[in-house]
């Protein structure tokens, strides 16, 4: 990269193309303004199509291309200053040595051209994120190190020596493409899709109604007549089972699909107190954080996950100016993929302890399924009631809710150490959340009217990404924990950014 001069530069004209995208993904959030158009009439829709939508478009295409050019940026020795917007105009400067975290992104647009987008993330009570799209890589490589540099060599003023070596790291981690594949099976979001297929499954009986009038005269009509009324029910039971089946597989696959192109040839590393990942296939992105911005960890495997022995590791760390309790996934640092291997030498690394798992009092079985139990019971009994069944039957649900009571209390478990605090929870798969003491925001005890007789009560711990619950522990020792942890916060004095 040239040396830093005063002044200001514009990136390369092919970054119209992450602007346009970029007002695309905020443009989506206006999708109420298309209400008139379903509800305004035919008339209106006509002037919608003739004059609206090619006004929309150009508006569009001009928001795109002013944005492009009110977008500069000038580097000095010790920071970077930043011009956005059109109508709003904004000038942000960004300290090196306040710049967190600083990722590369190529997306697969840049990718031909040798173009990248570098990312800023700084620190601080108002933290800011900001986006340099269209520099050459070398440029925002060079960048990149020099910003690190500059951190780097505040945190030697004031104290803080690390060692470093970018090509000996301390820890390495690749995941091949199956593995990669394995995480698309273990999470597919996809399936969220069904429901909305559901509505869509009151036009398929008239749909096989005309594909059979347009089989007339053919061997399959002849065939399918020629079948009895049982062979042919059991024939369309197994096609709609068929058809079922064909839908999962090709979700299953989708979103394996995505999943190697959001982390084809993912690779982790480590050097010093400095993690970085790099993956992708058609966007590489580079993601890192630094250990003492660690806020939570948790360590999920889901039912898919279980049967392929495998876990997924989610980090969230401080940063992204995300106001506190808000998931960003975005922003959180993933490992899709860990063998069991795999996760104990993570857990090591980032000096995760050997947790001896507590459970809470048996009353969460008692209280749990004897409420829920009792609830759906006295649903069940005038159901049994209208149809003159035997009213023993309506204890069958007692049964049943005191079974996943149980299983849910054998799952559930807590954990507390001096830097630690741990809480798992599962039924047949599992998830543990992991918050280091002394990052804690606030921690309540509450004891609920029906918990008094046992001598027990509630405990919530926040962190910055959320809450840990920990439910139907004894007053005492929900008391304990509060107190040591709030302990721990006062007397902590580590860095947060």
């Amino acid at each position: 990269m040239s040396p830093p001069a005063s002044e200001w530069r514009r990136v390369s004209p092919l970054a119209i193309v992450y602007f346009v995208f970029d007002s695309f993904r905020h443009a989506i959030n206006l999708w109420p303004a298309l209400v008139p158009l379903f509800a305004g009439g035919e008339k209106f829709r006509a002037l919608f199509w003739a004059y609206g939508l090619p006004g929309l478009l150009a508006l569009f295409v001009v928001g795109v291309v002013l944005h492009f050019w009110f977008f500069r940026y000038k580097v000095e020795a010790d920071r970077i200053h930043l011009q956005r917007g059109v109508l709003n105009r904004k000038r942000l400067t960004l300290y090196f040595e306040r710049v967190q975290q600083a990722d590369i992104a190529q997306p697969f647009y840049f990718r031909p051209f040798g173009l990248a987008t570098l990312g800023l993330e700084s620190a601080g009570s108002r933290q800011q994120e900001v986006d340099i799209p269209g520099l050459v890589f070398v440029d925002a490589q060079a960048l990149k190190n020099l910003i690190l540099e500059q951190r780097r060599q505040a945190e030697t003023d004031d104290g803080e020596t690390r060692e470093w070596n970018a090509n000996q790291p301390d820890y390495e981690l690749r995941l091949p493409w199956t593995e990669v594949a394995r995480y698309g099976l273990m999470y597919n979001g996809l399936l969220l899709l069904a429901p909305l297929i559901a509505p869509f499954s009151q036009n398929l009986g008239p749909s096989i109604e005309t594909w059979f009038v347009a089989l007339e005269g053919t061997v399959v009509q002849r065939f399918v007549t020629g079948l009895d009324e049982n062979t042919l029910a059991w024939a369309v039971a197994l096609a709609s089972i068929f058809a079922v089946l064909m839908g999962l597989f090709t979700l299953f696959v989708l979103s394996m699909l995505i999943a190697l192109v959001r982390f084809w040839d993912y690779h982790l590393t480590r050097t010093g107190d400095q993690y970085q990942y790099r993956a992708g296939l058609g966007t590489v992105k580079t993601r890192g954080f630094r250990l003492h911005k660690l806020q939570q960890v948790s360590i999920s495997q889901g039912i898919v996950a279980r049967l392929l022995k495998r876990y997924s590791l989610m980090i969230s760390k401080a940063g992204g100016g995300a106001p506190t309790g808000e998931v960003q996934h975005g922003k959180h640092f993933l490992i899709p993929v860990l063998t069991a291997d795999g996760l104990v030498e993570l857990k090591s690394q980032l000096a995760f302890p050997d947790p001896s798992w507590r459970r809470v009092s048996p009353a969460y079985i008692a209280w749990r399924g004897g409420v829920s139990g009792t609830i759906l019971t006295l649903i069940l009994v005038p159901v049994l009631l209208a149809n003159e069944v035997f009213l023993l039957y309506a204890l069958l649900p007692y049964s049943i809710c005191f079974l996943l009571a149980w299983r849910y209390w054998y799952c559930f478990g807590i954990y507390q150490d001096s830097e630690w605090l741990g809480v798992k929870t599962g039924f047949i798969g599992s998830k543990v959340v992991w918050l280091p003491i002394g990052k804690a925001q606030k921690a309540t005890v509450s004891e609920p009217p029906w918990l008094k007789p046992w001598r027990l009560a509630n405990l919530s711990i926040w962190g910055a990404d959320g809450r840990l619950e920990m439910h139907y522990i004894s007053r005492t020792e929900a008391e304990s924990i509060r107190d040591q942890t709030l302990f721990r916060v006062m007397t902590f004095r580590g860095r947060w950014f």
